[in-house]
């Protein structure tokens, strides 16, 4: 008997989503302007067609420099708010 992948490839947009908005566990402490930075580079550097990356790079350090000003991260969509600034 064949077991089910634990996720779909209809899931992935869900954990991409997830990883880029810093979702954490409750437990887990409030989230940094810094730690969501990391998370947007990370994602950059994995973008399979690297024409994209610099663009990527460069909105993710405007994203940082205005979280660190407002305490929210703009992904592009919507604004999240509650980080801590520094």
């Amino acid at each position: 008997m064949k077991s089910k992948p634990m996720f779909s490839i209809a899931s992935a947009p869900l954990a991409a989503t997830l990883f880029l908005l810093g979702a954490a566990p409750a437990s887990a402490g409030p989230m940094r302007c810094g730690d969501q930075h990391i998370a947007c580079l990370a994602y950059c550097h994995k973008l399979t067609d690297p024409a994209y990356i610099p663009n990527c790079v460069t909105n993710c350090h405007t994203a940082l420099s205005s979280c660190t000003r407002t305490g929210c991260w703009n992904d592009g969509v919507k604004a999240h708010c509650g980080y801590l600034r520094k």
